[in-house]
C-alpha cells in the first residue's frame, strides 16, 4: 500500500515539474522544490530507482544539458561500457532512470547521438545489444502490444493510467513476465512505456 502511494505522489511530482517546464521554459531547480528535494535526500523514492534530483527530471521527462564528456562517438562508446559492465554484473538490462544512468539519458534526449542513430533508450539498448521491447521474442512483442495499450489509455484519460486501471497488466507485471527487460514493478513499466514512445518535452 505504501509502495502505491509512493507511484500516485510520483505521479503528482511528476506533473508539477513538467508544469514548470511548459510555463517558464527552464530545467527545474532542487532548489525550487525544496520540499520534493527533501523526500529524494530521506530516500522515500529510492526504490523507484531516485536518488537524486537528475533521476528526478528524467522521470519527468525532462533532460537538461550535460557535460560534453558525453558527446560524440567517443561519449556514446563510454556509455555503451557503462551499461554493458552493469548489465554483466547485475544482470539486468539498465533503465532510463536506474541509480547512475540520468546522466546517459540526458545525452539521448538531447540529441547528442541522433547522428550514430541513437534517438532513444530503446535505440541506445539496442545499439548496445542489450534486450529490449522491440526484440523479436515472444515476451519482447507481448511487452510492446501492452506498451501501446498503455500510451493508448494514457492518451485517452489525458494522463497516466493506474493500477486500477490495468489490472491484467499489473497482475502480469506482478508474476514477473519481463523481468529480463528490468521490469519488476508498475513504476519500472511505466519508465518503459515512456522511453518507448518518448515524445520529447521541448
Amino acid at each position: 500500500m505504501a509502495e502505491l502511494e509512493s507511484i500516485h505522489e510520483l505521479y503528482e511530482i511528476r506533473k508539477r515539474l513538467q508544469d514548470h517546464y511548459n510555463k517558464f521554459g527552464s530545467t527545474p531547480n532542487y532548489k525550487t522544490f525544496p520540499e520534493i528535494y527533501r523526500k529524494i535526500v530521506n530516500g522515500t523514492f529510492s526504490q523507484f530507482g531516485i536518488e537524486c534530483w537528475l533521476d528526478l527530471l528524467t522521470y519527468a521527462g525532462i533532460f537538461p544539458k550535460y557535460r560534453s564528456k558525453w558527446k560524440g562517438f567517443g561519449g556514446l562508446e563510454r556509455a555503451k561500457e557503462e551499461a554493458l559492465s552493469y548489465f554483466e554484473k547485475t544482470g539486468k538490462v539498465p533503465r532510463a532512470h536506474t541509480p547512475g544512468f540520468s546522466r546517459i539519458a540526458s545525452p539521448i534526449y538531447n540529441g547528442y547521438w541522433k547522428e550514430f542513430n541513437v534517438r532513444s533508450w530503446i535505440d541506445f539498448l539496442e545499439f548496445c545489444g542489450l534486450p529490449h521491447p522491440q526484440s523479436s521474442d515472444n515476451e519482447a512483442l507481448r511487452l510492446g502490444e501492452a506498451i501501446q495499450d498503455f500510451i493508448a489509455l494514457e492518451h485517452k484519460l489525458g494522463r497516466i493510467p493506474s493500477i486500477d486501471e490495468m489490472p491484467r497488466l499489473f497482475n502480469l507485471i506482478n508474476k514477473g513476465v519481463w523481468i529480463k527487460f528490468g521490469i519488476f514493478n508498475w513504476n519500472d513499466f511505466v519508465f518503459w512505456a515512456k522511453s518507448t514512445f518518448y515524445s520529447g518535452i521541448r
